[in-house]
């Protein structure tokens, strides 16, 4: 099974009785570390068995063996620029908005309205006879109500406590969220923890197409995260790697339409060519537009084990973008750690991205599997797009950690 790097599992310290200087260093396909023995050599730098050799380059974490390439490969920062280097996208430049203001000044005169005379109070000219004391009580007495315990201080109303606890779960609740995605987080928000809840982690995975005649998905992921400083003439850009793993929306049956055009590309100029120029770059504005990727996003007990589950099952390779909670790769000596409630997370973020209009509804069925892959999110080939998805499954999963 193949290895996938930047994993948690890949960044976790043996928890076992083996002697860490004489184990191999490498992490099996259901994400456990190996057990196997190695000889402790001073001079043999991997620390790998011959069945995980591969893993020295493919990690960076991982004691440096020999390598396949000379390029460093680079993981995760914390940065939002990097999740966005990694996926290749460049950033739209924003359009400007002009506006403009005018004040005016309009005098007012004030206006005082003259008081009002208050009435007298009129005096009483008859004298009122003292009424006949009798044993029975007059009927306006029965009709006085009697007083209501009023409440101990410390002792706060439940109906002020469900008030404050159904605000403080509209504060998590974004503001521009659609009515009915609202009234869902904010039910699901209501909902006690299930005892069957486990501590986990979330993770988005990249779904490119089995039948892509191009780089591995993994080795394309890997190199999208730092491009190059000096530009190579025979390689290819980040760009143009994310534009061949993009699906095209609405222009699936006319293939002739998407046809990249590089940014820096300047035909050679004719007399009459202005009008066929701005035509296409308006073609190629609308066709970068509905670029499109496939994210599968959800929760794991095990981020390695789920990658190898899920590794040519429906016709798509994965490739880890993330996992959360997000721990840079800057601070080496903090492990990953485990949300307490996966699963409350995982409803949390598929229902906000769902409000979003991010969920895949043009497949109600898995050609390979038959299944309905309700974790699978089309998003838009833009920073913008791959930003909001992080913002969302960031927010919930810092919220759980939150709670404890």
């Amino acid at each position: 099974m193949p290895f996938f790097a930047n994993t948690p599992e890949s960044r976790l310290g043996r928890s076992d009785s083996k002697n860490p200087s004489s184990t191999c260093r490498g992490v099996t396909s259901s994400g456990l570390p190996c057990r196997r023995a190695i000889a402790a050599d001073g001079d043999n730098e991997s620390f790998y068995c011959w069945q995980h050799k591969d893993q020295a380059s493919a990690s960076a974490n991982s004691t440096p063996g020999p390598k396949k390439t000379h390029t460093p490969i680079l993981e995760e920062r914390t940065s939002l620029d990097t999740l966005a280097e990694r996926l290749g996208l460049a950033a739209r430049p924003e359009s400007k908005e002009f506006f403009s203001c005018c004040c005016l000044r309009i005098p007012l005169d004030d206006f005082s309205p003259p008081p009002r005379p208050r009435p007298q109070p009129i005096q009483p000219t008859t004298v009122s006879t003292p009424p006949r004391p009798s044993g029975k009580k007059h009927s306006s007495q029965y009709l006085s109500p009697s007083p209501r315990p009023s409440p101990s201080p410390g002792r706060p109303s439940r109906r002020g406590s469900d008030v404050s606890q159904t605000a403080q779960f509209m504060s998590l609740i974004p503001h521009d969220a659609p009515p009915q995605t609202a009234s869902q987080l904010l039910a699901e928000l209501a909902k006690p923890i299930s005892e069957g809840d486990e501590a986990g982690y979330i993770y988005i995975f990249w779904l490119t197409p089995e039948s892509e005649p191009a780089t591995p998905p993994a080795e394309a992921a890997r190199s999208l995260l730092a491009p190059p400083a000096t530009p190579n003439r025979n390689g290819r850009r980040p760009s143009e790697v994310l534009r061949s793993f993009a699906r095209t929306i609405g222009d699936d049956d006319d293939d002739d339409d998407d046809e990249y055009v590089p940014d820096d590309y300047v035909p050679s100029r004719r007399p009459g060519d202005d009008s066929r120029r701005s035509g296409n770059k308006k073609k190629q504005r609308d066709s970068s537009k509905n670029k499109k990727i496939l994210l599968k996003i959800g929760r794991a007990t095990n981020v390695q084990r789920r990658l190898n589950e899920w590794q040519r099952q429906c016709g798509y390779n994965l490739s880890l973008i993330r996992y959360y909670p997000y721990v840079p790769s800057g601070s080496p000596a903090a492990e990953p750690r485990k949300i307490p409630h996966s699963h409350k997370v995982e409803r949390l973020v598929h229902i906000e991205l769902t409000g979003r209009g991010f969920r895949v509804t043009d497949r109600e069925k898995c050609e390979a599997c038959g299944k309905e892959h309700r974790e699978w999110f089309e998003v838009e080939a833009s920073r913008t797009a791959v930003a909001e998805v992080d913002d969302v499954v960031r927010r919930w999963s810092d919220w759980d950690e939150s709670q404890g």
